[in-house]
């Protein structure tokens, strides 16, 4: 059994639970039978190949680093998850001399005409940009190209960014950008090995470069991560879906972040300073700026409470699994780069259990509405997850006053202004 296929449907059923929107654009630049190596930034421990399998129908390669291969369980278990350890120089000479040995085997997989995914910030980024990349992506290319002149090679550059990847219910953006055909550096490779490398490095960080979200880590960065949400959440997302493929939303929340950047300090004081105005006039009311006001009737929000409570209350009272998985992650996970990943695995693997045994028991009792109750538990559980979003959104609504809404427009507004 292959367990890289086995268990991609259930991750990818956990990765809607966990997220709210997926955004997804330029997916069918991945060609499904080429050689390829896929070269990302790297804002969190696992989120960036588990979204990339789950969301592409191809088999992919993850270079991981090689300290978490130490135990034989693990080595064996992420090995069957098609991961292949790469030492760096903190692992030690020893470790590093078996570096010859992964790249003979990357070699042999893009002779295959397979693909590999590679990090090539070399350590997990902060999240917020991206930092300089190692030369490493562009050695394995053309160390491919060494071993076997006729494969037709490319690196896709593909960048990630979180709303907040920490916790339930964020939002996760993903852009896959024009591919670099490494065999049309061969020839100068050849020539001058050194100075290629360096090229086909700067050619791949400046596309990356273009298409991450930037922000600063100073005073401001809550309040654009604020306003990125904002923005988002203008557009009409339907509640039902989770995986968009819309390139809209990303490209333009970049071009805010990267907007904002460009002004000047007076301007980003006084957009501050409207922040902290609106901020405040909703603290009186308890309103979240970061949705707008629902178009829904009183009524429509009444019926959907009174006809949906039952099976969002069943649902619910089934997520407490996820209430110990999130202790258990708080309890051992310090590094924050790790939290939203072990917290998504986490949740997955005690729900699993907790489901077993609800099976288990509709077994040994053989009643048929337990039966039935155990194969609808799935489905209510996903239920009463998108029933909490709506309801908190709609009730949140319901503190909004005209001052807040005049100054969450006039705000709006000036979001609007960072897109020209």
């Amino acid at each position: 059994m292959n367990l890289y296929f086995f268990i991609r449907p259930f991750v990818r059923f956990g990765l809607k639970l966990y997220f709210k929107n997926i955004f997804i654009a330029g997916l069918n630049k991945i060609p499904s039978d080429k050689s390829i190596i896929i070269a990302s930034n790297h804002p969190t421990a696992f989120f960036e190949p588990i979204l990339l399998a789950c969301l592409h129908s191809r088999s992919f390669n993850f270079l991981t680093r090689g300290d978490i291969f130490k135990k034989a369980f693990y080595h064996n278990l992420l090995s069957k998850l098609h991961m292949i350890p790469i030492f760096r120089f903190r692992d030690g000479h020893e470790n590093m001399k078996k570096n010859q040995e992964i790249f003979n085997l990357c070699n042999q997989k893009l002779s295959d005409n397979q693909a590999l995914v590679i990090f090539p910030e070399g350590h997990l980024s902060t999240g917020i940009g991206l930092d300089k990349l190692q030369k490493g992506t562009a050695r394995m290319a053309f160390s491919a190209l060494q071993n076997n002149p006729s494969i037709d090679l490319y690196i896709i550059p593909v960048t990630y960014y979180y709303s907040n990847p920490h916790h339930y219910r964020g939002d996760a953006f993903v852009e896959c950008s024009k591919s670099i055909h490494v065999n049309s550096y061969f020839e100068a490779y050849k020539e001058h090995d050194a100075l290629t490398i360096n090229k086909l490095t700067a050619q791949l960080e400046e596309a990356m470069a273009e298409k991450v979200i930037t922000i600063a880590d100073d005073k401001y960065k809550t309040m654009v991560r604020s306003i990125l949400k904002m923005y988002r959440n203008e557009f009409f997302i339907k509640r039902n879906e989770v995986i968009f493929k819309d390139r809209q939303i990303y490209q333009n929340s970049r071009l805010i972040s990267n907007n904002f950047l460009e002004l000047d300090t007076n301007q980003k004081e006084a957009l501050f300073m409207s922040f902290q105005d609106l901020e405040k006039e909703a603290a009186t009311t308890n309103y979240d700026i970061h949705y707008p006001k629902s178009n829904s009737s009183k009524i429509k929000l009444f019926f959907a409470i009174i006809m949906g409570f039952i099976p969002f209350l069943i649902g619910y009272l089934n997520l407490f699994p996820l209430k110990i998985a999130k202790s258990y992650t708080q309890k051992k996970i310090d590094e924050k780069a790790f939290f939203g990943p072990v917290l998504f695995g986490t949740s997955m693997i005690v729900w699993f259990f907790y489901y077993v045994l609800w099976v288990i028991v509709s077994f040994l009792v053989q009643n048929l509405f337990l039966h039935l109750y155990v194969i609808l538990l799935p489905f209510i559980t996903y239920y009463s997850i998108y029933y909490y979003d709506f309801i908190k959104f709609e009730i949140n609504s319901l503190h909004i006053n005209s001052i807040i809404e005049s100054k969450r427009s006039e705000f709006m507004t000036k979001i609007d202004n960072l897109l020209v």
